[in-house]
């Protein structure tokens, strides 16, 4: 986990511009490379939820075979234990699953066991996690677009934790100053990404494998861009092909 040059570079100097569909193209042929990999993670990150809400809805006793029940069946204050237990266990996992596309974007391929190395820093990203958590749900609570502001400026937290040993706060705000020099080109990618989840249940799930990748491999792409100075990747397809071998 090493500070690849911090945020010493032209993209803090503003000289950068996030190009929507410059980041989307190689995002897309990077997805060629690491599509499967990121994809296993994805799968990880759902069943490990799926485990945890079957334990709390067996601790608490919820009829499951009762759908409509579910929403009522847990009092605030059990919804609240197992929203943060999510949140907290999560949180190690999500800062794998943004490392892992990093790693790709460097040129390296790591395996998809990297996203379980982080829960040696759970603490610190856990902390970072129920922060962020609390802005979006605040920013909901007022309207919709805070809440997709706050999503948005700070999803490179958790990176700066892993990558550059930032703390929680350092972290958070770090990736809300920087989100703020490029916010009109953020928040259109985002977006983009938002409506596409549109697409998940047309498609019976379908496009899920091909939307979560492409969200982490644009998020790394950009943090590299933003956040660090050398990229040791060239976008095209050859170099995609020899990447290195990941050496943690």
């Amino acid at each position: 986990m090493n500070d690849s040059g911090g945020e010493k570079m032209s993209a803090s100097k503003g000289d950068y511009q996030v190009n929507i569909s410059e980041v989307l193209k190689k995002a897309s042929v990077l997805s060629k490379t690491n599509n499967w990999v990121l994809v296993q993670g994805l799968l990880c990150v759902l069943g490990i939820s799926l485990v945890i809400y079957w334990f709390f809805f067996t601790l608490y006793e919820v009829d499951l075979s009762n759908v409509e029940a579910l929403e009522t069946a847990l009092s605030k204050t059990q919804q609240v234990i197992m929203d943060m237990t999510l949140i907290v266990l999560l949180a190690p996992i999500w800062t794998g699953m943004a490392m892992l596309a990093i790693y790709f974007v460097r040129g390296q391929k790591p395996p998809t066991t990297l996203i379980f190395t982080y829960f040696k820093i759970l603490p610190v990203v856990a902390v970072a996690s129920g922060v962020v958590s609390i802005l979006v749900t605040l920013g909901f609570l007022l309207l919709i677009i805070p809440s997709f502001y706050f999503f948005t400026a700070t999803t490179f937290a958790l990176p700066l934790i892993a990558d550059k040993n930032y703390g929680p706060w350092k972290a958070i705000i770090a990736s809300i100053l920087m989100t703020n020099k490029h916010l009109v080109g953020m928040l259109g990618l985002y977006g983009i990404f938002a409506l596409s989840l549109l697409l998940i249940p047309i498609t019976f799930g379908l496009a899920f494998l091909w939307i979560g990748p492409l969200y982490f491999n644009a998020k790394a792409i950009l943090y590299e861009d933003l956040f660090c100075q050398n990229a040791t990747v060239e976008y095209n397809e050859k170099s995609n092909a020899n990447g290195s071998v990941f050496n943690a």
